[in-house]
């Protein structure tokens, strides 16, 4: 397996409703390709964690024109500012 989760049949719904959709075809309006699904799981009342971010390398990334990626999250529990 390749470590992400897009073969699993319900990861790629996550991408497929209306208000991912909105915001992505706002950011790529010629198109965009879903890949990777990977994520990051971190336990309810936790004081560890590492912090939202995207795995994209290649170098800089700030001169570009439009964004090389989007991470889309999703937080499957409520979530506080102590969190």
């Amino acid at each position: 397996r390749t470590l992400h989760m897009m073969h699993m049949p319900f990861w790629p719904q996550l991408l497929d409703n209306g208000p991912v959709s909105a915001v992505l075809t706002s950011i790529f309006p010629e198109g965009y390709l879903a890949a990777g699904g990977g994520g990051d799981f971190v336990l309810g009342g936790t004081t560890t964690f590492q912090s939202l971010h995207l795995d994209v390398g290649g170098g800089p990334i700030h001169d570009l024109d439009a964004p090389p990626a989007v991470a889309v999250s999703f937080v499957v529990e409520d979530l506080s500012c102590a969190d």
